[in-house]
């Protein structure tokens, strides 16, 4: 392209500027559509995957389980503590659950404080454990600033082992509305 110790012809400068320059909003347009993608399944409070990844695992899922779970006892800290402190309360109720569940299950942000565990392959026995598991990783108070802050869950397991599929999920939402009343019921 060039004499030995001469300077690039013009054209070469501007042609090698123009590719760097075509290259570059390639990438930013192919690093924008990445996280468009990401944004599109995931909750970005908590990171978790949303309800569209969630119902979509479920369409493929084989037997199995499919837990429920809603805070209980959410919104008087939203309204002591405000908005700032329930989204810190979310975040660390998403670690727990991660911390839960086995690496093939799905736990997903529902909405709000409701959260959905897909758990392919499992027993009703594995199902109730997690549960428990679910229940004892949210007992300890959440720390928010200097300030302990305590809330429960309430937990609705569906089994099946015919296949997972939409009815799967109104029957534990049904069941963790019968867990939620029998709980305040017998408060």
């Amino acid at each position: 392209w060039t004499v030995a110790g001469g300077h690039p012809p013009t054209v070469h400068v501007q042609g090698m500027q123009l590719a760097r320059n075509i290259v570059e909003v390639i990438l930013r347009w192919t690093d924008q559509q990445t996280r468009l993608a990401h944004a599109a399944d995931h909750d970005e409070l908590t990171g978790l995957p949303n309800r569209k990844p969630f119902f979509r695992a479920l369409t493929g899922a084989v037997h199995g389980a499919i837990l429920y779970c809603d805070l209980d006892d959410f919104k008087p800290v939203n309204d002591r503590f405000g908005h700032a402190a329930g989204d810190t309360i979310l975040r660390q109720v998403a670690e727990r659950l991660r911390g839960c569940v086995r690496e093939q299950d799905l736990v997903a942000r529902i909405g709000g404080d409701e959260f959905a565990v897909l758990c392919p392959w499992s027993s009703a026995m594995d199902a109730d454990a997690l549960a428990a598991r679910i229940r004892d990783a949210i007992t300890p108070p959440f720390t928010i600033g200097d300030t302990s802050v305590a809330v429960s869950i309430s937990v609705g397991i569906a089994h099946t082992t015919t296949g997972l599929d939409e009815q799967s999920v109104a029957d534990a939402d049904r069941l963790l509305r019968e867990a939620k009343a029998h709980r305040q019921a017998s408060r």
